[in-house]
């Protein structure tokens, strides 16, 4: 048995594509798109060790705890 499948796709493509824009850059090393993020340490993109660590630390806790619970429920 042979299966056979086609189709079509279209794909409009403008003629005419605007390049113009202003934009203004300053030259003294800052960057105007940068996010303004508050130096108080909640910014979400630093890391804290700690919490990583206890995080980690919480996990095999847990895994631990699981696997004891099915051992000794298959010893009964």
């Amino acid at each position: 048995m042979k299966a056979v499948d086609s189709d079509t796709a279209t794909v409009d493509i403008p003629t005419a594509i605007s390049t113009a824009s202003s934009s203004t850059f300053s030259n003294d090393g800052s960057n105007p798109n940068a996010p303004n993020l508050p130096n108080n340490g909640t910014n979400p993109g630093t890391l804290n060790i700690t919490l990583l660590i206890w995080g980690i630390l919480g996990g095999i806790l847990v895994i631990l705890i699981i696997v004891y619970l099915v051992i000794t429920k298959n010893k009964k």
